[in-house]
């Protein structure tokens, strides 16, 4: 905004004439009314800080910490504007200007209220002193004045035509004339410059042609994202979002309310979106007017009141800047595995996409907001079949950071490739029933009542175990703060610890389970739970496929306890049927377990525990000493010592009884003194 040198009554007169200008507001209607009635300034002040306005604004004109700033600070509002009138102008009942600048932001009444409140609560001109030293105007000279200075090329003012003179710039323009003078005279619009500034436009100027070259599409594209300040909320291509950003690294740490809506505060990065969106949806989300694929998040993609193509220009050099070509593929000959099998693999026997991914506005049960992915209802409608499998083959290329995981390998237990089962999945995804048809989610976090277990199903990072970190481990936690861990990708115990259950860090955009307390054992090589002998003695070990023994099949309460039901692959063989119940005891838990199709001529044979040196006894218990704890083990049967297998060596093996209709059950007891 420039300065026109005009003394206290000239400032008097345009004001006078902007105030007998000025069109009536619109009256509030009985909603709106209500709204302001119970308007509050800390309400306001979270809607402030929570729905995207730091993007462009800041409030506090004293706040030097911020480094960016691009549209008004918004600090003394209430001195400019009435309490009504903003909220008016924020819920959009008095939108009658085409100001670029003022998008909506689809805030409901309420929000609109409580957000003026705080934008107007500060007023600092006193009981009206301010007002009566000013100087009276005349409203007719302050419209003549208007109009010499030429206010109306810039602004919007009714009954003021705007100036059809414009002045040449090119290289015969005197350049020490005008607002590129050292002194503006009276009239010409005083910009600030400094001398530096003033001699990069005179030397521009100079060197200007009488016609210019006209725009390429791409540079009025890139001139509109940047006036429309769209990088200060997004990011893309590891850029932008410094605007919003800043601030609300200053108002978390000391905001506790804003603290609680910390993963709902960060817009969509762009990168790639060219190639993401169809192009009939990249133009919606460029208006503002696509369906809300991310419900969860408080910041708001704004409306803008775009001119005459400039919204298409922006979509158009999207779209052209991220293209990508078509890969070649073996679409021909990949088996086609269908909508069916696409469905079950969004579950948590599959790669578990609705533990994360929201499914037709519904948010998965534990889902934290830092980590929660688009509404996979609207991903056909939205996005390209091309892009889709771009994303999944790396995303960490297109948004590093991201938690969306890399597919490497197929799910076992579904025939295909990777390739196959990921095209089932986009089959799934277009699919119009596809959320009455699809399962829950594979994260689960159920909370102990009572004696009842309390169970975990997510990332689980343990100690002195083969890997650091178990994406889909299974923790449970019995009566007593005695807590075991299931693998529940590869089908093997990990680890049991007491004294404590789970603690939740987070690394990143993840959450991460760690287990609490003292270890009690861990197992050095991740094995089987249950294993097959032959009459002759040898032992016959489940069948790696994928680097998993079998398919996690399902996790119930049973009692006080907890079922699990889980397959292991045998070559040649069909898959062995497993059920286990953890049940707690008065000093530790029993463990009973049942097996189905079992071949003929092989017993089965559980896995009590490995590679740790245990003392057998004649009393059916085999005892460990872990300073100062000591663990036994009991069982009703046969133990079994592979002492010639140098992977089960010093481990513990109990053999199973057969029972009636060709099933197979075993137990034992471990005891923590």
């Amino acid at each position: 905004m420039p300065g026109f040198r005009l003394d206290d009554q000239q400032s008097a007169d345009v004001v006078a004439a902007i105030r007998s200008l000025a069109e009536p507001s619109t009256a509030p209607d009985r909603e709106t009314r209500m709204a302001m009635n119970v308007a509050d300034p800390d309400r306001g002040r979270l809607v402030f800080r929570s729905a995207g306005c730091l993007g462009c604004h800041t409030r506090d004109l004293n706040d030097r910490s911020i480094r960016i700033r691009v549209h008004p600070d918004l600090e003394g509002l209430g001195d400019k504007r009435t309490f009504e009138s903003v909220v008016l102008f924020l819920a959009g009942h008095s939108r009658t200007d085409p100001g670029r600048h003022r998008p909506e932001l689809g805030l409901s009444t309420d929000a609109a209220a409580h957000l003026a409140a705080y934008l107007t609560s500060e007023v600092t001109d006193g009981d009206g002193e301010a007002e009566k030293s000013l100087v009276l105007g005349n409203p007719q000279r302050g419209k003549a004045l208007i109009e010499t200075v030429g206010c109306r090329s810039c602004h919007e003012i009714p009954g003021v035509m705007a100036s059809t003179k414009a002045i040449p710039l090119n290289e015969d323009t005197d350049v020490q004339q005008g607002c590129l003078s050292a002194d503006p005279p009276f009239g010409v619009p005083r910009f600030g410059f400094d001398e530096e500034q003033l001699q990069s436009l005179r030397t521009f100027i100079a060197g200007s042609s009488k016609t210019f070259a006209p725009l390429s599409a791409w540079t009025q594209a890139r001139d509109a994202l940047r006036r429309h300040n769209c990088f200060g909320c997004h990011s893309r291509d590891g850029q932008g979002g410094e605007q919003i950003g800043e601030q609300l690294a200053k108002f978390l740490a000391e905001d506790r309310e804003l603290n609680a809506l910390k993963g709902t505060l960060t817009p969509p990065d762009l990168s790639m979106v060219g190639a993401k969106l169809l192009p009939h949806s990249l133009d919606l989300a460029v208006r503002g007017e696509a369906p809300v694929a991310r419900p969860w998040l408080s910041v708001r993609m704004p409306r803008f009141d775009f001119e005459a193509a400039e919204a298409q220009a922006i979509s158009s050099y999207f779209k052209e800047f991220d293209r990508v070509g078509t890969e070649e593929s073996d679409e021909k000959n990949a088996l086609k595995l269908g909508a069916d099998v696409g469905i079950s693999l969004l579950g948590r026997q599959g790669f578990g996409c609705l533990s994360c991914h929201v499914l037709d506005g519904k948010i998965p049960p534990g889902g934290e907001e830092e980590t929660l992915g688009p509404d996979l209802s609207l991903a056909h409608r939205r996005m390209s079949r091309t892009y889709f499998e771009r994303w999944l083959s790396d995303p960490q290329r297109i948004i590093p950071g991201t938690s969306m995981p890399q597919f490497l390998v197929p799910i076992p237990g579904v025939e295909g490739t990777i390739q196959e089962q990921l095209g089932a999945v986009w089959d799934a995804l277009g699919d119009p029933k596809l959320a009455e048809r699809s399962s829950t989610s594979s994260r689960q976090f159920l909370v102990r009542q009572g004696d009842r277990a309390q169970l975990v199903r997510d990332m689980v990072v343990p100690e002195a175990t083969p890997r650091s970190y178990y994406p889909r481990g299974v923790a449970i936690g019995l009566k007593g703060d005695r807590s075991l861990l299931f693998d529940s990708d590869r089908m093997s115990w990990i680890q049991w610890w007491d004294g404590g259950f789970l603690s939740r860090t987070k690394q990143g955009r993840l959450w991460e389970w760690h287990p609490e307390g003292r270890n009690l054992w861990a197992t050095p090589e991740e094995l089987p739970p249950v294993l097959l002998r032959h009459d002759d003695g040898r032992l016959l070990f489940p069948e790696l496929r994928r680097e998993r023994f079998g398919s996690f099949e399902e996790l119930a309460f049973e009692g006080n306890g907890v079922r699990l039901r889980y397959d292991l692959y045998l070559p040649g063989q069909p898959s062995l049927r497993v059920s286990e119940v953890i049940d707690p005891t008065a000093d530790g838990w029993r463990r009973l377990v049942e097996v189905q199709n079992v071949p003929e001529g092989m017993t089965p044979v559980i896995l009590a525990v490995a590679g740790m040196s245990w003392s057998m006894a004649d009393d059916h218990r085999a005892t460990h000493q872990t300073n100062p704890v000591e663990v036994q083990i009991e069982h009703p049967g046969t133990w079994i010592q592979a002492i010639n297998d140098s992977i089960l060596k010093h481990s513990v093996l109990v053999e199973m009884r057969k029972q009636q209709r060709g099933s197979w059950s075993g137990a034992l007891r471990v005891m923590i003194w």
